[in-house]
Formats: structure tokens, C-alpha cells, sequence
């Protein structure tokens, strides 16, 4: 998180913002999150390491009261990601493409959290936790799927962009300190699950 921050922000994260991040309420949320989902649409898929958690993706339906305005601005998120807790199946080959963006009102799903350990291949575990996700959502009738990515944040760009995301159009800001931090929708159409294998 505080990467993407300075990575938003252009510089480092300001001491005064550091300090409020307290990673055992984030645990605790999650946690939380997790145990006791908005419904059983909302999911957590993690990545393994024998018995370690390496790994973890986030995804719900898109939620209305989240969606843009006329004006193309967007409103206020829903609730925090939540989710059940899954291992994550083998990946597949090219699971999204992404031709012209499409109208807001049609994406069908969200991913609202992908984070892998710094001390593991993003790109590797990333790319599984994604194509698990698309899988999961291509069987339950979904054809497309969104996620936001911190402006200045190089390293999520190209990850998405090799994981066949584009930018969608829109984009949501947060005051950090005295500066501002502001994130863009990426989204990707969402092909046929993987066949499964014996």
C-alpha cells in the first residue's frame, strides 16, 4: 500500500500518513471481510507457497450505488472487499482480451483487492490469481470485469496491460496529506473458463 501511495503521490509517503496505516486493523478487516461475506458473489481466491498465503485476489459483482454518474464521474464504493478464502486452481493461457472499452452500465464484476508478497514473482503469481478469478467469473455468466490502478503506479500498469487490460475512462481521487492520490479504471473482456484438466 505505501508503495502505491508514493507511487501516486511522486515522492514518499509523508510520516503523518505512514503512521496511520495499521496493518493488524487491515488484518483484522479482512478478516472480518472474509468470515462474513455481503453475499456468496463476493470472493477470495490466495496463492500458495506449500502452507504460506503468497497471494490473494478480491472479487464481487459490480456494485450499483458504485456505479458512475451521467457525468461519467464516479460516486462513492460500497463496502470493503470480502470474500471466501479458496486455493487457487492452475492458470490458463490469454484469459482477456481487450478491444473498445465498453459502457459502464455493462461491466459485471469487480476485482477489488490484488496483492502478491514482494518476495515472490508478481507477475507469475499475479497472472494466476487473475486467471482464476476469470475463470470463476466466466462460469457464473460474467463478460467482463474492472479493477483500479494508482496513476504513476508503472509496475500494476504494466501488469495489467500484459494481463490484456485497458483503461476504462474513469477515474476516482483521495486526498493523501497534502497531496492527491488518484486511480484509474482499467477493464478486460473475460473469455471462456479453462478446460479442466484430469
Amino acid at each position: 500500500m505505501l508503495r502505491q501511495l508514493g507511487a501516486g503521490l511522486g515522492r514518499v509517503v509523508p510520516a503523518e500518513v505512514s503512521r496511520l496505516i495499521d496493518s493488524a486493523q487491515f488484518a483484522s478487516g479482512w478478516h472480518e471481510s472474509i468470515e462474513n461475506p455481503p453475499s456468496a458473489k463476493h470472493r477470495v481466491l490466495v496463492a500458495l507457497d506449500g502452507e504460506k498465503v503468497v497471494g490473494f485476489v478480491a472479487f464481487a459483482p459490480v456494485d450499483d450505488g458504485a456505479r458512475p454518474d451521467a457525468e461519467g464521474s464516479p460516486t462513492p464504493g460500497g463496502p470493503p472487499p470480502s470474500g471466501t478464502g479458496e486455493a487457487t486452481p492452475p492458470g490458463r493461457d490469454e484469459p482477456l482480451t481487450s478491444p473498445e472499452a465498453p459502457s459502464t452500465s455493462s461491466v459485471d464484476a469487480e476485482i477489488l483487492a490484488l496483492e502478491v508478497d514482494p518476495a515472490y514473482p508478481s507477475d507469475v503469481q499475479g497472472a494466476r490469481l487473475l486467471n482464476a478469478c476469470a475463470d470463476i467469473l466466466a462460469l457464473s455468466g460474467a463478460s467482463s470485469m474492472r479493477t483500479w490502478a494508482v496513476r504513476g503506479d508503472e509496475l500494476r500498469q504494466h501488469f495489467l496491460t500484459e494481463s490484456g487490460f485497458a483503461v476504462e475512462g474513469l477515474r476516482r481521487g483521495y486526498l493523501v496529506g497534502d497531496g492527491e492520490v488518484v486511480e484509474d479504471a482499467w477493464w478486460a473482456e473475460i473469455g471462456d473458463p479453462a478446460p479442466e484438466h484430469s
